[in-house]
């Protein structure tokens, strides 16, 4: 909240002055109803103002929604933890300690974590000049969301409300919340459909966003439209300079990532932070970077995304807190004063990550200080220590204590206090500060493991670098007094451990030597962030860090062999094997250790052919994938040689060979290959399928012209002869044209292309039978009625007969086939004259007229035939 500026307002009727001002402007400019203001010490929430001031309420809100019952304050539903969907920036109007420039040290909420975090309770999309909007909209929240863009550490929490909320803190992103009753904004704020009360216990797992600059630098890939457009908005008035001095103050970056971080520097050098800024303007932003020296978070995340847009880079404002003191280990109190506002900034294939524009050194400082300023409680004593004052006095004749015994080393002097300035992690430089009786310890040796980091200074502090081990041993030498023990706190310290250490190592001229201290757990587990898109045979760029700082001079191994050392910042760059499957990237320095699995995709090519088979010479698709996705630039090569090379969408066209061969895809030192076989088969079956296709519509086209017919009658018996001969090779040419139809179809079933044929076989086979019946019914004066001796009157009258003893039922839906191996295998029938038989008929059936020897084989066939059925009757 911004302060006001001598503290409370000097009087109630100053207030009520005010507010009566406001409220008569509104009515002036008809824009709502005029409406008697209230005047209360919980300043103006709830009065009609043009706009909402951050955690204010604003002209058509309910005066708390209801947040009175649970709070049981009138400041209920206030603060960052029921953010409004409009916030204005800036200004000393109803400021009190539920704002974002608030000094005030109430408890909102504890969380218990692994480590600290933001804690974010909403955004904003629509600048307005004046202040921030959002979208109402709420879907209900149906369990885990999805993690959009690059997953980063994944952090458990448990969080639990000092006050109402409707607005649940989470760390960005969150994945997951139990609780009851839960909304999910667009912007993935977790809001409850009713306020929750105070004492509230929720957990919560979120997967935090990268931070890695080298990660970050690598983003590729466009914004989508709708999101650009949404969070690249400006209002039309907003002055050019703004975009002229960002342009400047970007000049020369190279990434999206560079101009942010240029912004964000320039923002933290060249504006100082305030509590006491109250500026308002139309245009907040514009006011903040040139006509301010100095403010608030508000000032900083609106000026900051203010200033990415006019780089059309998308960025929104967000509210909620900062990670609040550290009460223990894992345990952290959030307080009225750490409700803050920063920037996200979205990054293709990575998503939103968090920026924080506002000079952190100064902030934390003023937050210290106003942690300093709190009442001291009103007793110093513990349930463990007994009050002096009710000490037993000592026996008669007893000497008086008057300091410490070297014999078994205590005294009464206060135990001393060792804190930390931050949560202590392996290569982190951390302060200690040592204190006793809130009085710095000057000059005193201290030691991390034994080392010696050096010695404290004025202010009883000294600095030194976290080693990586799995704990971190704290040790103050004292060589004036000998405390018995140690307690390990401070606002942001070390979590408290079990009961100080504390022993005798010398003593120096009648003064003791002790060492006093305590041990914190270090976490150990680093995470390995691989940047880009891994594939093989490349380099990449891989980032190592414990707790969010990065490890240096750690060995990195590629499947247990290693392979690099990480620099000064984490970083290190790999080769990755030539071959697909998992390979594990690690980091190992000290007792910190971390891997990472990356899945290396193998190829896969496919060969699709333009046409519905693949013939000589014809054109085809190559697709080269890896895991699905397309693979670019692959070289594409057909008998060992090259022949193209995929586009963007992983594609080449090629010219199929007129042999059988192999094609290859290669890229990224990884090879896949598809056979091509079948093109002359299947070019060979298409041309018997067109000369049996001409062969029929000449015969049908000469039928229909009656030509045949009219050449026929005109010539003599031996042209007749000639030409019923050259019909009869025209039958043959189209029986074998039949018969190859058929068996290509059968050829061609493994191609998926036998349903084709299938149909034309059936066709040619009709409409050759129609053109023969069509024939055998035209009227023709020299054709006689078949007599008992013609041939063909034979053969059928032979066929009719070997019928009569088949029991085969639906017989004429049976082919000449089937009904002749039904009468071999069923009915015993001898197997070669069955077969002359079926072979004659199926000629008659064409239309071909069968030579005196063949009609000699029928009757000798069917008295076989007649002879064995005789003697199965008889049998």
């Amino acid at each position: 909240m911004a302060p006001l500026r001598n503290g409370w307002p000097d009087s109630l009727s100053e207030r009520g002055v005010r507010l009566a001002a406001i409220a008569l402007a509104v009515v002036a400019t008809a824009t709502i109803a005029a409406f008697a203001a209230g005047v209360g010490g919980t300043g103006i929430a709830g009065s009609p103002i043009d706009r909402a001031l951050p955690g204010e309420q604003y002209v058509g809100q309910a005066d708390t929604d209801g947040l009175d019952n649970v709070t049981g304050g009138a400041d209920g539903g206030l603060g960052a933890l029921n953010p409004r969907t409009q916030t204005g920036v800036g200004g000393e109007l109803g400021f009190d300690k539920e704002t974002f420039a608030s000094n005030d040290t109430s408890v909102h909420f504890t969380v218990e974590a692994p480590r600290p975090a933001y804690w974010r309770t909403g955004a904003y999309d629509t600048y307005t000049g004046v202040g921030w909007q959002r979208p109402g909209e709420t879907d209900p929240y149906n369990g885990p969301l999805g993690v959009d863009g690059s997953p980063g550490e994944r952090i458990e929490y448990e969080i639990t409300l000092a006050r109402g909320a409707t607005s649940l803190p989470t760390a960005w992103r969150p994945e997951s919340v139990a609780a009851e009753g839960l909304e999910v904004t667009d912007q993935r704020a977790i809001r409850t459909a009713s306020p929750v009360p105070t004492g509230t216990t929720y957990s919560g797992t979120s997967v935090l966003a990268p931070q890695d600059p080298a990660v970050l630098q690598a983003s590729e890939g466009s914004v989508p439209e709708r999101l650009r457009e949404r969070y690249t908005q400006l209002p039309a008035d907003t002055p050019d300079r703004v975009g002229e001095r960002t342009a400047r103050i970007v000049d020369g970056s190279d990434t999206t990532y560079d101009a942010v971080a240029a912004v964000e520097e320039w923002l933290r050098t060249e504006k100082n932070y305030s509590l006491r800024a109250d500026r308002e303007s139309e245009s907040i932003a514009d006011t903040f970077i040139f006509e301010m020296e100095a403010g608030y978070c508000e000032y900083f995340a609106t000026a900051m995304t203010t200033m990415l847009r006019t780089q059309d880079i998308p960025a929104r404002y967000v509210v909620g807190y900062t990670s609040g003191e550290q009460t223990g280990t894992g345990e952290y109190a959030v307080r009225g004063q750490n409700a803050h506002a920063w920037v996200e900034v979205y990054f293709p294939e990575v998503g939103w990550v968090p920026f924080d524009p506002t000079p952190p050194a100064d902030r934390i400082a003023t937050e210290q200080a106003n942690l300093g300023d709190d009442p001291a409680p009103e007793s110093a004593t513990t349930p463990d220590q007994a009050d002096p004052t009710d000490a037993p006095e000592p026996p008669e004749g007893d000497p008086p204590d008057d300091g410490p015994d070297p014999d078994n080393g205590t005294d009464e002097t206060p135990a001393i206090d060792i804190s930390l300035n931050e949560t202590a992690v392996p290569g982190r430089t951390v302060a200690v500060t040592v204190t006793r009786d809130e009085s710095p310890v000057v000059e005193e040796i201290v030691r991390f493991n034994g080392e010696p980091i050096g010695r404290t200074d004025r202010n009883g502090t000294v600095v030194g670098t976290v080693p990586y081990a799995d704990e971190l041993e704290i040790t103050v030498e004292e060589t004036e007094t000998a405390a018995v023990g140690a307690s390990v706190g401070g606002s942001t310290g070390v979590a408290r451990g079990d009961a100080g250490r504390s022993h005798a190592i010398g003593a120096v001229g009648g003064t003791f030597v002790r060492a006093v201290g305590e041990t914190v757990p270090l976490e150990t587990n680093a995470t390995v962030t691989v940047a880009g898109d891994p594939r093989p045979g490349e380099a990449v760029t891989i980032l190592a860090t414990v707790s969010g700082t990065p490890v240096p001079e750690a060995t990195v191994t590629v499947n247990g062999e290693a392979v690099a050392t990480t620099d000064g910042d984490g970083r290190a760059t790999v080769t990755l094997p030539e071959r697909s499957g998992q390979v594990a990237i690690a980091v190992e320095r000290g007792a910190v250790a971390g891997e990472q699995i990356v899945d290396l995709p193998a190829l896969s090519v496919a060969v699709d052919p333009e046409l519905p088979v693949a013939l000589p010479f014809g054109s085809a698709t190559v697709t080269v994938t890896a895991d699905g996705e397309p693979v670019p630039d692959a070289a594409v090569a057909i008998g060992g040689e090259t022949v193209a090379r995929t586009g963007p969408d992983g594609t080449a066209t090629i010219r199929l060979p007129a042999s059988n061969d192999i094609v290859v895809g290669s890229r990224y030192g990884l090879s896949a290959a598809a056979e091509l076989s079948g093109q002359l088969r299947n070019a060979a079956a298409g041309l018997v399928v067109a000369l049996g296709v001409g062969a029929l519509g000449a015969i049908g086209w000469s039928r229909r012209s009656g030509v045949a017919v009219r050449a026929r009658d005109r010539l003599s018996t031996a042209a007749q002869r000639t030409a019923s001969g050259l019909r009869q090779g025209l039958i043959g040419a189209a029986a074998a044209v039949d018969g190859a139809v058929g068996r290509g179809a059968s050829g061609l079933g493994r191609t998926g292309s036998a349903g084709v044929f299938s149909r034309l076989h059936t066709e040619v086979r009709a409409r050759w039978r129609s053109v023969l019946r069509a024939d055998d019914e035209r009227p023709d004066q020299t054709r006689q009625a078949p007599s008992p001796e013609d041939p063909e009157a034979v053969v059928r009258a032979s066929w009719a007969r070997l019928l009569e003893e088949v029991s085969l039922r639906e017989r004429r839906t049976r082919t000449p086939e089937e009904l002749a191996a039904h009468a071999i295998e069923v009915e015993g029938l001898p197997r070669r004259p069955v077969e002359t038989l079926r072979d004659a008929f199926r000629a008659v059936e064409y239309g071909a007229r069968p030579p005196a020897e063949r009609v000699e084989r029928v009757r000798q066939a069917i008295t076989a035939i007649e002879a064995a059925a005789g003697d199965a009757e008889g049998t």
